[in-house]
Formats: C-alpha cells, sequence, structure tokens
C-alpha cells in the first residue's frame, strides 16, 4: 500500500499520511497578510501515521489519537471532515464519523504531520462521504486548511515550495534518499521562529544545485552548504538541544539540517545501511527520538 493510498475494509476505511523533510527552507520576506514569503524543498517521506475511518454518531465527528493532547476540537483532522461534511446535503447532514488517528511522525518537530493529517483527512473524507468534489476544489480547501497542506493533498513526492507554501513547483528527484531523523522531544513555537527570523535575499540556484548533487548520487559533505534554513538559528535560540542533535549528526560525517520550524533535524546518508548504523549510535549517546527513513518512490 502506497503511503498516499487509502482501502475500505470491511465498513472503515484506512488512510495513510507520509511526513516530510525540508531540505532548504528560506524566508524571503513578509506578506500583507501577515505570513511570510517562503521558498523551500520539500521531500515527502516514508514515515506515515494512520487514520481510520469507521460509522459514528449522527452528526459528529468524533476523534481519537494515540497521543492524548491530540484529541482537540481544533485537530486538522476534524476541521478537515468538517470542511467536507460542509459539502453534504441537507438530506445527509446528519452523517457522522468516528476517526482513530494513530501518529507515529513526532508532534510539533517540523515534519508535517498535522498538515500532512489534515489533508489526508480531506482525501479519505471526500470518499467517507462520498462527496462530489473534484482535485481543485479540494486544493482550494487545503490551501485554507494550512500552509503546507496544499503539497501533501496533492499527494507530491517531491516539490519546490513558494508563497506561503499553497505554490508548488514540481521537482525531478530520481534517487531515493536515506535520512538519519533525530527529534529533541522539545516542540518549538513556530509562530515564535518566524517572529525572530529575519528574511533573507536568497539564492534562486539553491534547490536547482542540490538537486543535481543528489541525482548524481552525491551523500556526503558536499551537500551541506546547500541545505539552508532561516528559521535554524531562531529555533536554536529557543531550543539549544536543536543545535546539539545537528553536531551530533554532522560529527558522523553526514550533512544535516533542521526541518521546517525545527525541532527534529535530519541528515543524509550513503544508504539504508549507514542511516540505520548511524540511527543506532545516536540512540546510544542521545536522550533523543531517533528514526530512520527514506523518501518515497
Amino acid at each position: 500500500m502506497s503511503p498516499f493510498g487509502s482501502r475500505f475494509l470491511g465498513n472503515c476505511l484506512v488512510a495513510y499520511a507520509p511526513a516530510k523533510v525540508n531540505l532548504t527552507l528560506r524566508v524571503t520576506g513578509r506578506r500583507a497578510d501577515g505570513y511570510h514569503e517562503l521558498r523551500s524543498l520539500v521531500v515527502t517521506i516514508d514515515l506515515v501515521d494512520t487514520l481510520v475511518l469507521s460509522p459514528g454518531s449522527a452528526g459528529t465527528i468524533d476523534l481519537r489519537v494515540n497521543v492524548p493532547e491530540l484529541n482537540r476540537d481544533d485537530n486538522l483532522v476534524v476541521t478537515a471532515l468538517r470542511m467536507v461534511a460542509q459539502r453534504l446535503s441537507p438530506d445527509r447532514s446528519d452523517a457522522g464519523v468516528r476517526v482513530y488517528l494513530h501518529k507515529r511522525i513526532p508532534h510539533g518537530a517540523g515534519l508535517g504531520g498535522g498538515s500532512s493529517d489534515g489533508s489526508c483527512a480531506l482525501r479519505a473524507g471526500r470518499d467517507w462521504f462520498a462527496v462530489r468534489m473534484n482535485d481543485g476544489e479540494l486544493y482550494e480547501l487545503s490551501a485554507q486548511l494550512g500552509s503546507d497542506c496544499p503539497f501533501f493533498v496533492e499527494r507530491r513526492k517531491a516539490a519546490l515550495l513558494m508563497g506561503r507554501g499553497e505554490r508548488l513547483m514540481p521537482v525531478r528527484l530520481d534517487t531515493r534518499l536515506d535520512f538519519v531523523i533525530v527529534w529533541p522531544r522539545v516542540p518549538v513555537s513556530t509562530a515564535e521562529v518566524f517572529r525572530r527570523c529575519q528574511p533573507v535575499k536568497s539564492e534562486e540556484t539553491t534547490e536547482e544545485r542540490l538537486l543535481a548533487l543528489l541525482n548524481d548520487g552525491v551523500r556526503d559533505l558536499r551537500l551541506q552548504s546547500l541545505l539552508k534554513n532561516d528559521l535554524l538559528d531562531p529555533a536554536v535560540s529557543l531550543c539549544p538541544a536543536i543545535g546539539e542533535a545537528l553536531d551530533a549528526l554532522r560529527g558522523m560525517g553526514i550533512p544535516a539540517t533542521m526541518s521546517g520550524s525545527g525541532s527534529a533535524v535530519v541528515g543524509i546518508a550513503q544508504d539504508r545501511e549507514s542511516a540505520v548504523a548511524i540511527a543506532r549510535r545516536l540512540r546510544q549517546q542521545l536522550p533523543h527520538f531517533v528514526t530512520v527513513a527514506r523518501s518515497l518512490e
């Protein structure tokens, strides 16, 4: 089953929500609507949350999550399903659904878990409620849901995100990447990280050069100067453990950067075997969440 897929099993619908990593993230300006202008190379990985939809009480959306603090009415899964349910005809307005969300993507890590869950819920909700909605309408709803949601709802394996993240340019990633992910288990405030960030003029060829090297098979520290994240310094000022995790990864001889606004950091390993070996060593050194992941085929 594809990490983007979904399927009906009996009276349940099982759907999958993959994480992402930001290989670059440049903050190039501030918009009139209060958001920042971004330019970010994003890759989807096989670290996946699972949603299970089943029949619920009339007119209700009942969410249960294996992470108790996410059992909230403002969870993007609930918001997304409400957006879809609003498209139901009056004679079906009492339709209900029970949702179980099994989280594997760390919450508050900058890996897009919440956005991916919400986007997955949009697609799953369309199927569950059998709502007539084309992909263009789904995209419009995803842009309302959150900045990263259009990337996930379009089920891209890699893309260059621009604007506040809602504008996508597909890119060619012809090779699979093996990542070591280290999360200090401390979330940072995205709003505060952006508040502390100063927009800079970015070099628009950075992502092109990075992709060229990756597609040529480069997996070493030659990549380090291209893995730019303008939110890194503000995030480290809030959570020094991010810097310690980065130093640990780079100390293993692999290029690394922070994903999103943090607090997870990602290193690009030579191959799967190397990633597993590095992760094993880091688990012995650090009290952090450490895992490996691959980009999607």
